[in-house]
């Protein structure tokens, strides 16, 4: 090549990368625009992390992993966002009250009632969550929330519990067939995933009846022993099946 042909070269070069700098510039995310999902703008306490959304290609930027990141330590959630040619990044966030914790393998998730994950170290007030510990060691999140097939069921238990006034100190998802409610005073309850609500109605029935008080009361006069009794209400069967072990 001679070098009048490797001047061209170099200088052809120059004016497609200055090109595409310019377009790449001329398209950036100049104004970004945040509202949450009802329409209100997001909080003045979001906009530091918002601005670290602005001045970027809007065709080179992974927006989506980036408002996912940037959202991870907050009780917000990304939805959806929309580029607007030729500068404009409108992005919509939904917020969240956490609604219970998860513990798997060796992470503690903070999940709401829509699956969304968020940093388990965000302050709750009050923190009386109810505590789900999942020995199940498949990948249970996706695209920062937790799978639809596990939250639908674990956020069932906790909503129907809470109806009925009934708070665990936790609940134990051994598998989709054995889900254990374990009670304050160590009454364990066997569900099953298939019927969460039936479940529920049976523990409640049980919990209240005078029969069971009574049974709980010897219990405590038991405590002294060095092997006081363990009460487990399996309530997968049609009727309810009553253990007690030493």
């Amino acid at each position: 090549m001679s070098m009048r042909a490797a001047i061209r070269w170099i200088s052809f070069v120059l004016v497609v990368v200055g090109s595409a700098a310019g377009v790449s510039g001329f398209f950036s995310s100049k104004l970004v625009v945040c509202t949450l999902d009802d329409t209100r703008s997001c909080p003045a306490d979001l906009e530091p992390l918002i601005q670290k959304l602005s001045n970027r290609s809007l065709f080179l930027t992974d927006f989506q992993a980036e408002a996912r990141a940037l959202t991870q330590t907050t009780v917000y959630s990304f939805v959806e966002l929309e580029k607007r040619l030729p500068n404009q990044l409108h992005l919509t966030l939904s917020q969240a009250t956490p609604e219970y914790r998860m513990r798997y393998l060796d992470q503690e998730l903070l999940l709401s009632a829509t699956g969304a994950v968020f940093n388990p170290e965000i302050a709750v007030a009050g923190d009386d969550l109810v505590v789900i510990t999942v020995l199940d060691e498949s990948p249970l999140t996706e695209d920062g929330s937790l799978k639809a097939e596990y939250h639908e069921s674990l956020s069932d238990i906790v909503t129907q519990l809470r109806a009925s006034e009934i708070y665990p100190s936790e609940i134990i998802w051994v598998s989709p067939q054995e889900i254990r409610v374990v009670m304050s005073d160590q009454t364990v309850a066997l569900f099953d995933q298939t019927a969460i609500k039936e479940a529920v109605q049976k523990l409640h029935a049980i919990l209240t009846s005078e029969e069971f008080q009574t049974m709980l009361k010897q219990s405590e006069a038991d405590l002294e022993t060095p092997s006081p009794p363990a009460i487990e209400l399996d309530l997968r069967m049609k009727l309810p099946v009553l253990r007690t072990s030493q």
